[in-house]
């Protein structure tokens, strides 16, 4: 039984859960709205945060990237309580970044650090142009510098998704021809590159990944099989299922040792198969499923 019920405010069914103490956001290509996790209560929102991207949390407070439309590009990061929305920092201003709703796409925040992916320059009128000088930055949140940056090749799919794990951040975009999943470590003082690795991925374009699922020895993808990476090198610890093109793993979940994941079998029937669970996390063996 639901403890509450709520409506969803999303016009492109783009809506991302975050959590931060005892608050449950809703970003949301509207606005970002902060819920009572207890009874469903809205505490607050804000009407300056319109796409998704624009939010994230480290589990402790909300950040929230906004920037100028016009003359230079500057990203702008606001630190927020998540029980009042009240700014409880100075504002970081990173200059030379357009911090624009297109420009930016925070990632995730972590050990006092933000990650995001954002371009160099500023908001430009032409396509093209917002499709080049695109970096990886990681900014820290007590003294509001840049850290680093990483230059990366826009490719006009999905941004990156991302999680702090085993001392690494990890990353992972559909690929640009959409015939794989791409994942990499990076070191997250230096952004230095540990590993990449694609992973076949017939559909995809399909492929809707939400959350990375991640503990402190691996990472684990769905599509054609369900996999765990070694967060050290990225090597596949095992695999499960067949890899045949009628069978697909949905995103996958990891809690108490166990991974759980959405098979989906192209049986022409109507109604998909249930969920799968399979255990094996922090193994290296492939799993049985339960």
């Amino acid at each position: 039984m639901a403890l509450w019920k709520g409506s969803s405010l999303d016009r492109e069914e783009a809506s991302t859960q975050l959590i931060a103490g005892d608050v449950v956001g809703f970003a949301e290509t509207v606005s970002f709205r902060a819920l009572d996790q207890k009874d469903g209560r809205e505490l607050w929102s804000d009407d300056m945060v319109m796409d998704p991207w624009q939010i994230t949390t480290d589990g402790t407070s909300f950040y929230a990237s906004d920037g100028t439309h016009e003359g230079p590009g500057a990203l702008q990061i606001r630190t927020l309580d998540p029980r009042t929305g009240k700014e409880t920092a100075p504002q970081i201003v990173i200059k030379g970044f357009d911090g624009s709703n297109s420009g930016t796409k925070l990632l995730t925040a972590s050990g006092g650090m933000l990650f995001a992916a954002s371009r160099r320059g500023k908001k430009e009128s032409d396509p093209d142009a917002n499709e080049t000088g695109w970096h990886l930055i990681a900014v820290n949140l007590r003294t509001g510098k840049e850290v680093w940056r990483e230059p990366y090749e826009w490719d006009g799919v999905r941004p990156w998704l991302s999680q702090v794990a085993g001392g690494r951040l990890i990353l992972g975009k559909n690929s640009g021809d959409l015939d794989s999943f791409l994942v990499q470590a990076r070191e997250v003082r230096t952004g230095r590159q540990l590993w990449q690795r694609r992973l076949p991925l017939k559909d995809s374009a399909n492929f809707i990944p939400g959350q990375l699922a991640v503990d402190e020895r691996h990472a684990y993808f769905g599509g054609d099989r369900l996999r765990a990476l070694r967060l050290t090198d990225g090597g596949v610890a095992w695999e499960y299922g067949s890899g045949s093109a009628t069978t697909s793993y949905g995103v996958p979940a990891v809690s108490g040792g166990i991974v759980y994941a959405h098979e989906d079998r192209d049986t022409r029937a109507s109604w998909p198969s249930p969920p799968t669970s399979a255990s094996g996390a922090g193994r290296s063996r492939p799993p049985a499923a339960l």
